[in-house]
């Protein structure tokens, strides 16, 4: 303990000497030191406006009181005597989070991921797969996850469809998962998945349950993405990435989140005026991955037409070698396409090609010309006006969007 001390009070003359040197505004992060990507975040965010970021870690998680500080960003809902002290330093005060800080919150500003709009943009994702039927995997302790689920079973139900939900009893984040625990929360998963009718559109909460779904299907020999596709809400561990077949995402949100929350704190420490609701942030897009590759329909020749489309995309293919690859008359299946699909088998080859290019738009800065060239488009009036019928936009502004 001594030792312990020593250090503490090392650390503390250290910073002390540094801050008595400096002339920048002093923050103090209150944030879950597990969350190392969003520390990062916000402390390259503040450098914009050279705010001197300090960690609680660096304090053993304390509140020093002989550091003035000049304003707070906090996720801390566990310890409500040491938010009652941060609200005492009468300085302005960030909330990261969607769980409350009990009988503070109404003093706090927040920002927040908009969860509803994250199960919205699940369905909608899956919904434009021509999925007709659907499913949401996640924790009876329903917490903030509540409003993702009703963004995801809204949103199909607005469509008439339904919406299967399995809620599973998990230990506590921080409890060791006993082998019995594991076996009887995998067996749940099987027994559920057996019994849903396919295919079926998957939402998992996390990347873990994304990760037992894809066991329990591997266990049961159901296809994924053919029977079973799975999306998850995060990508935990790089869980998803690293999966025997890789499971489709939605991108994480904490560079909005610290770039949100040091925009407002620098707002209200110019003396800006608190916003009456928190502010919401939109979720971030899908990252897809091997496990939702896939459109929903019922038809063989029409999904192993498609799967040879997908897998040739930046070739020079025609609907004739389509046909021929998938052993049937060329009529026989445009009827099939325009049946189940609502388009012919040209029109999908170019959806695709149009979908990645958009991709890349959103992602890089490669020439737009060589993009197109690239997924067979040898006319740009061709491939900027499909483009535009189709997002909106022209290619250029589409990625001015994005970067």
């Amino acid at each position: 303990m001594t030792i312990i001390l020593f250090e503490y009070y090392k650390i503390q003359r250290m910073t002390q000497k540094k801050l008595l040197d400096s002339q920048h505004p002093i923050i103090y992060l209150d944030l879950d030191h597990n969350r190392k990507d969003l520390i990062n975040f916000i402390s390259s965010e503040s450098k914009k406006y050279k705010w001197e970021c300090l960690h609680k870690s660096i304090f053993y998680n304390r509140l020093p009181t002989d550091i003035k500080f000049n304003g707070v960003i906090t996720d801390n809902y566990g310890n409500p005597d040491l938010v009652k002290k941060l609200i005492s330093l009468k300085v302005p005060m960030v909330k990261i989070g969607n769980q409350t800080i009990k009988n503070f919150d109404h003093m706090i500003p927040a920002i927040m991921d908009d969860h509803w709009s994250y199960g919205q943009r699940a369905a909608n994702f899956f919904l434009n797969k021509n999925f007709k039927t659907f499913a949401y995997i996640g924790n009876k302790e329903w917490s903030h996850a509540k409003n993702i689920f009703l963004g995801y079973k809204e949103t199909i139900s607005n469509k008439k469809l339904n919406c299967h939900l399995l809620q599973l009893d998990l230990p506590a984040v921080n409890s060791e998962q006993t082998n019995n625990q594991f076996h009887n929360i995998t067996l749940a998963i099987s027994n559920w998945l057996e019994s849903l009718p396919k295919p079926i559109a998957l939402l998992a909460f996390h990347a873990k349950q994304a990760a037992r779904i894809s066991l329990a299907c591997r266990s049961l020999r159901l296809r994924i993405p053919e029977e079973v596709a799975i999306l998850s809400l995060d990508n935990q561990l790089n869980l998803c990435e690293n999966a025997q077949i890789p499971i489709s995402y939605l991108k994480n949100s904490e560079p909005i989140l610290a770039f949100e929350s040091v925009k407002l704190l620098n707002h209200l420490m110019e003396k800006g005026s608190k916003p009456t609701k928190p502010i919401l942030v939109a979720p971030q897009e899908i990252v897809e991955k091997r496990s939702t590759d896939i459109l929903a329909i019922n038809n063989t020749d029409v999904v192993r037409a498609i799967r040879i489309i997908w897998d040739t995309v930046k070739e020079n293919i025609s609907s004739d070698d389509i046909a021929k690859k998938t052993g049937v008359p060329l009529r026989t299946l445009q009827r099939a396409f325009t049946q189940y699909l609502g388009r012919g088998i040209n029109e999908e080859l170019r959806r695709k090609r149009l979908e990645i290019i958009a991709l890349h738009l959103q992602k890089n800065f490669k020439n737009i010309e060589e993009l197109a060239t690239e997924y067979g488009f040898s006319s740009m009036s061709f491939f900027r006006k499909s483009f535009k019928t189709t997002y909106g936009l022209t290619p250029n502004k589409y990625r001015a969007q994005y970067n």
